[in-house]
């Protein structure tokens, strides 16, 4: 499998929020730009599917699937010619991000037709499972219901097969994977962290987190010495706090 740069973003809007999970629209912008100058071509339905990437590809993906990404981002990558990946809580489309801790800051999230735009724009439409559990928690018949609800949920809406993951909270094991890819995924994305399984690599695909925080994504693309470093220490320490996330969540 070619290496290719994976973003995973969440929200691209102007509204604060405290999780820090969000990038302003301007910074966004920003750095779809700085992806066009460097040349890099974006990762199309097929080519994923197939694993067939280049060395030389970028994919801007979208965890929990916020209204504002079809507002927003959605946009600005079809002006710059680039796709985009987006994965939806699929028991909350077309209602408000209830599922997280939000501190009563709260988002919409993408409706149906929303999501078909989407997919009929070349877009890739992946689960990020129905409501959004730490799937380490889950007992079997939870986290087969998870992935197959999610997936079913999504097919009937775009017509098409659903054939990517992202995991919530980037936490995944060797179970978890292996249920995935029981549940008809070829392809799973988790983030920067988390360990290798040998012959599962296509299901736990790393990618570079990107915050309110971060006015470039030039050491998330290229390898500079110690400001690359600096950026994968900021990532491991925020996906510490999504952790203490996950496990503050109930288990059903």
């Amino acid at each position: 499998m070619n290496t290719a740069i994976f973003l995973q973003y969440h929200k691209v809007t102007t509204k604060f929020e405290l999780g820090g999970t969000w990038t302003h629209p301007s910074i966004f912008k920003r750095h779809v730009n700085f992806v066009k100058k460097k040349g890099l071509s974006g990762i199309s339905r097929d080519l994923l599917k197939s694993l067939t990437w280049n060395e030389e590809a970028v994919l801007f993906t979208f965890d929990d699937a916020y209204k504002c990404v079809h507002e927003l981002a959605f946009p600005m990558l079809r002006e710059a010619g680039l796709n985009g990946a987006i994965f939806i809580v699929t028991k909350y489309i077309g209602g408000t991000n209830d599922w997280d801790l939000n501190f009563g800051f709260k988002f919409s999230h993408v409706g149906k037709s929303e999501i078909r735009e989407l997919h009929e724009n070349g877009w890739i439409i992946g689960s990020h499972t129905h409501t959004h559990p730490d799937l380490l928690r889950v007992s079997e018949k939870k986290l087969k219901e998870e992935l197959k609800v999610s997936r079913q949920i999504l097919e009937d809406i775009i017509g098409d097969e659903v054939f990517a993951i992202a995991y919530p909270y980037g936490r995944y094991d060797e179970r978890v994977l292996e249920s995935a890819l029981e549940a008809g995924y070829t392809v799973g994305f988790a983030t920067h962290k988390g360990k290798a399984y040998p012959g599962l690599e296509h299901m736990a695909i790393k990618r570079r987190g990107v915050y309110a925080i971060d006015l470039t994504i030039k050491a998330k693309v290229d390898y500079i010495p110690l400001w690359s470093e600096f950026e994968r220490g900021k990532e491991f320490i925020i996906s510490k706090a999504a952790d203490i996330a996950a496990l503050l969540r109930k288990v059903d």
